[in-house]
């Protein structure tokens, strides 16, 4: 591992912020992660798989086993090929708070609600649903 990276890491886990409660990783740490190993020509190839993907339309109902469709996974739980039942999909979707232009959430539209289980929990989220797609 990359010594930069490295300490960036142990400073970020023994900060405040981590005290605090505060747990999304600072963008400038997770931009030290990524590294440049596929070919332009694949991201591209990858780029337009992935929109393809996103623009599929489901007609999701309560009940059902949902996962994440593949390359469109942009929140921690589930884990991929992990199901998650649906438990309200939203006439209107209401849009994340975040703020910050540069961030993921920045006016996701959020109009599905989901339960997973974490730890044994049954844990409720809000979701894009044009990311997830039928559990099989």
């Amino acid at each position: 591992m990359d010594e930069k990276l490295l300490m960036k890491i142990i400073e970020y886990v023994s900060s405040t912020k981590k005290e605090e409660g505060i747990s999304e990783i600072p963008f400038d740490l997770l931009s030290l992660t990524e590294e440049n190993i596929s070919d332009p020509k694949e991201t591209g190839l990858k780029l337009k798989d992935c929109l393809e993907l996103f623009k599929i339309e489901n007609d999701f109902k309560e009940g059902q086993l949902v996962t994440w469709k593949k390359g469109l996974k942009n929140r921690r739980y589930p884990k991929y090929d992990e199901p998650a039942i649906v438990i309200q999909v939203l006439a209107k979707p209401v849009f994340s708070d975040e703020t910050e232009s540069g961030s993921r959430y920045f006016r996701e539209p959020l109009d599905i609600i989901l339960g997973v289980m974490i730890n044994n929990d049954f844990e409720i989220f809000y979701y894009d649903r044009r990311r997830l797609t039928l559990f099989s």
